[in-house]
Order: C-alpha cells, then structure tokens, then sequence
C-alpha cells in the first residue's frame, strides 16, 4: 500500500529551468557569468566556493536585479524567470574560508483564464516559491589548491488550482523541503588560474503531495589570466544537466575586467550557447565604485534576448566590509 501511495503522486509541474533563479553578483553580470577563476568577491560561493579561500575580509554583500527594459510586454519579460517581479537576489556574509547565504530560487504566481466567456470557472492558477539557505566553506591544501564546498538547506511551497465548467475543481498544495550540495577546486600558478566547480551534486526536494523533484546539475571549468592589478581576463566553459529532458545545453562565459584605479573598474563580458546565433547569446558591461575602506557598489547590464527582442536587465550589489582578518 505504501509504495502503491508514493507511485500515485504527481509531478509538481515545475521544470529544472525554474530552480536556475536569476545572476547573482553584478560584478559576475558584467564579466559574462565567466566566474570560475574570480575571487575576492563575497558571491564567489555560487560560481566556484573554492575561491572564498582568497577574501581578505569579512563583510556583508547584497545583491539586486533592479529593473528590465524592453520593448516586449511586461509579463513576457517576467515570464523569462522564474524570480518574477522579485528584486533581491542573494544576501550574503562572507570571509576568508567561509560564508552564510540566502538566495531565493523560484517565486510566481501564474493565473490563466481558459475560457474567456466563463472566466470564474475556467481557470488555472500556478504558484511555486523555493528558497535556498546555505553555508560555505574553502580550505587550502599543502600544494596550493583550493577546495570548497557549499551545503544547502530548500525549502518550497507549491500550489495548482485548475477550474472547468461543468467539473468539480481541483486544488493541490504541497510543502518540501530538500538540500543541494556544490563543490569546487581553484588554483593558481604565476598569472594562471584554473578550477572547476560541480553544483547541485545532488540538489533535491523532496515533496509531502508531490514526487521528488531533482535540481538540474551544472558543471562548470574554466580559467583566468590575471598578469597584474589592472588586467584580468576570465573564461568559463558551462554544461547543464536537466533531469526531465536529455537537452543538456552548454554554454560559453568571456569576461574582462580593468582597473583603472584602486576605486574605478570597468568590465565587459558575454555568454552563448552559440556565437553564431544573435539570440542565443548575451552581452554585459558594468563597472565597480569603492571607498578607502573597501565599501564597494557594483553595477552591470545585461542584454538577453527573449522572443527575439532585447532586454536590458539592470543589476546592483552593495559590499560592507565589517573586519579585517587576513594578510
């Protein structure tokens, strides 16, 4: 009878594209996503955990997508993600080998009427809101690499409503809860870096009315080129593992970042799938503003493309440093 029960749950209708969340770290936005090699940024835990081995200090980084632009209408745009009208995209403290962050992966509330004579009995409404709450740890071996890893606690709400004319409603509500590990590996050698990162290994959920759903896999390799303070250039090779569909897409990161002073950095970057493709690929620039004390405020743009026409998504992080504690 138990296993009779458990083969009788539904699916939770969502798609592994909707844990991916939005870019986290404008910083990150402006170099293309390249990622993998970048360190002393408090969002290194999402791109490679391995590079918090390299922070200097402790401090709290606030992460925003403020705002879309485009000539589409707004709930097209909103319906590229599954962070629909949310803001906030990270919160995190981090330090030298550590961090504790939030990051909220999934939040929409889709109503569809069905039958536009009888729209208060043909109608469906979709919801769905997962969290991620998690800590990262890096820790530096005796030849010189780094390894971290991330540990992640889900939680996740669900709820369908579907209306027709002529049959009883139906309504299913479920809660879950899962986790989701990430690992990573980072080295450095003269103006070399390289590493490589593997995250939602596993990522799952496992729901109370629904089946357990599995977060998609993304591996990730790359490198940096860093031969001084006012020149990097960064690249990332990116493979995604959907569970519900053999298209595993991969993806290109190219960023480049000059300091031009200690308070002013400019950066460029983009991503695709394909290069040959206009709408399979993204361009991103931003910039970085920081203070004495190294109160830094990123900025960055990103130009996607979503039913052929472009959007210009507007990015935002606020770094506080609150101690010094590595030379």
């Amino acid at each position: 009878l138990t296993v009779s029960a458990v083969r009788a749950k539904p699916r939770s209708g969502l798609a592994s594209s909707d844990f991916l969340a939005k870019p986290v770290g404008a910083r990150y936005v402006g170099l293309g996503l390249a990622g993998l090699a970048v360190s002393g940024s408090p969002q290194a835990y999402l791109y490679n955990p391995a590079a918090l081995q390299d922070m200097t200090t402790s401090g709290l980084a606030v992460d925003f997508q403020v705002a879309n632009q485009s000539k589409l209408p707004t709930e097209a745009v909103l319906n590229a993600s599954s962070l629909r009208g949310k803001k906030l995209t990270s919160i995190a403290f981090a330090g030298p080998q550590r961090a504790v962050f939030f990051r909220p992966l999934t939040s929409f509330d889709d109503f569809t009427i069905t039958d536009t004579l009888d729209p208060a009995n043909n109608f469906r409404r979709s919801q769905a809101r997962v969290n991620q709450f998690g800590i990262s740890a890096a820790q530096k071996a005796e030849k010189g690499y780094a390894l971290g890893m991330n540990l992640s606690y889900l939680n996740a709400q669900r709820g369908i409503a579907v209306a027709e004319t002529g049959q009883p409603p139906e309504l299913q509500l479920g809660s879950g809860n899962g986790f989701a590990l990430d690992f990573g590996f980072r080295d450095q050698r003269d103006y070399v870096v390289y590493g490589i990162s593997l995250m939602n290994l596993p990522g799952l959920i496992y729901w109370d009315e629904f089946k357990t759903d599995q977060l998609p896999t993304v591996a990730r390799a790359g490198f940096g080129f860093q031969p001084g303070p006012a020149f990097a250039f960064y690249t990332d090779y990116e493979k995604r593992y959907y569970p519900e569909t053999k298209e595993d897409p991969d993806l290109w990161h190219f960023g480049l970042e000059l300091a031009f002073a200690r308070w002013l950095v400019l950066r460029g970057g983009s991503e695709s799938s394909d290069f040959n493709d206009r709408n399979k690929t993204n361009y991103a620039w931003g910039f970085s503003v920081a203070t004495a004390r190294q109160h830094t405020l990123d900025v960055a743009t990103r130009v996607v493309r979503v039913n052929q026409k472009s959007v210009n998504e507007y990015y935002v992080s606020l770094n506080w440093p609150l101690a010094t504690e590595k030379k």
